[in-house]
């Protein structure tokens, strides 16, 4: 009994072994978006719709979609808005 025990654990200490070294390969540097430029008004009359503008550009061309998330002074937080971008766009945005 003890020996199927003991088989049991070199097998899986085995199998981690040989595992671990499938998913320490190396993979290459990827580089994330940065965002070059950014610009909104300060102050707008009540009901104003805030326009934020951005660059951003992403050598990798993977640029997916942007997170807008906005604290309004004496509302809270706003729930995290999602814009996906065309794939045109991946590379080089503007808007």
């Amino acid at each position: 009994m003890n020996h199927k025990y003991m088989y049991n654990v070199i097998a899986l200490l085995l199998g981690l072994f040989m595992a671990s070294s499938v998913w320490a390969q190396p993979t290459p540097e990827t580089k994330g978006p940065v965002i070059a430029h950014a610009f909104a008004v300060e102050k707008g009359y009540y009901g104003y719709i805030w326009k934020i503008y951005i660059e951003a550009e992403d050598p990798d061309e993977n640029m997916l979609r942007i997170a807008l998330v906005a604290d309004g002074p004496g509302q809270g937080h706003y729930p995290t808005d999602w814009v996906y971008l065309k794939p045109q766009y991946r590379k080089h945005f503007r808007g």
